[in-house]
């Protein structure tokens, strides 16, 4: 029985293969793939691309992939790569792995270049304890939720995650809504030409952010996180401007969720948004 070989391939800059992945991936005649595009234009651009037979992988066929990849290994060694960086960190080969191994089948891991490692490393900002979230949902009550839940968990350690351009400034919205206007980092374009890294308040970065590219952001372990229930009415009535602008629901209905998580009332944030916004 072959070998799997997991290789982290270039997240930006080419020459961020290492030796030993560049060698694998030149000489394993089957290669897993989430892209087969994407890996071919990889292995053409590193000058090793020598016919090797490039099999679709991703997450919608994973699991039926299982007994294929089982027949090639019988076979030879092959390798599984995803578009950048590591299979399986926020891309498909968790399943493929977990079945590979309950059955003693050899895999092995290329180390290479990370997204989320970058970020961190580069930030300046305390990693000695972190959280990966990796991609979060893309609904609003669901992202609200999930940062709700994060509070406990920045008591103690950083929180990294990945965010898309069609999201990144609602996120900060978000992050805005339910921490305050707290200092964060925002990694974009990592590893390649246009890379920048932002820290600072979010209301800040929002003004700066360059939507284009896709992007690392990390919340720094706080101290003490800002509540609604610590928030002024001005700060309340900002959060139901948005909220309003951003057409999620009716006025009262806003008011009424702030309300239960604050302290004031909904007829207090109905009354005084009324009075600033709807003259």
């Amino acid at each position: 029985m072959g070998k799997l070989y997991l290789v982290a391939v270039p997240i930006g800059n080419l020459e961020e293969i290492t030796y030993l992945g560049f060698r694998i991936l030149r000489d394993t005649k089957v290669i897993f793939c989430e892209d087969t595009r994407v890996t071919k234009q990889l292995l053409e651009l590193l000058k090793i691309w020598n016919n090797q037979e490039l099999i679709k992988l991703n997450q919608f066929n994973e699991k039926a992939c299982v007994d294929l990849v089982i027949k090639r290994l019988s076979e030879t060694d092959c390798a599984l790569v995803s578009d950048a960086g590591y299979p399986i960190i926020s891309d498909p080969g968790y399943f493929l792995v977990s079945d590979l191994r309950k059955k003693g089948i050899n895999v092995q891991v290329v180390n290479g270049p990370c997204a989320f490692v970058h970020a961190v490393v580069s930030s300046g900002i305390d990693s000695r304890r972190i959280f990966f979230a990796s991609f979060l949902t893309k609904k609003y009550l669901q992202r609200k939720k999930e940062f709700e839940n994060f509070k406990s968990i920045l008591k103690e350690a950083t929180v990294v995650y990945y965010e898309t351009k069609n999201f990144i400034l609602r996120g900060l919205e978000i992050i805005q809504e339910v921490y305050g206007d707290i200092k964060i980092g925002i990694g974009r374009e990592l590893s390649k030409l246009n890379e920048t890294f932002y820290y600072d308040n979010v209301s800040n970065i929002k003004e700066q952010l360059v939507v284009k590219g896709e992007f690392v952001v990390i919340i720094p372990r706080q101290d003490s996180i800002a509540s609604i229930e610590d928030r002024s009415i001005e700060e309340i009535l900002e959060v139901v401007h948005k909220r309003m602008i951003n057409k999620e629901g009716k006025l009262r209905d806003i008011c009424k969720e702030l309300a239960l998580e604050g302290r004031f009332s909904t007829k207090e944030i109905y009354k005084s948004y009324s009075e600033r916004y709807k003259n």
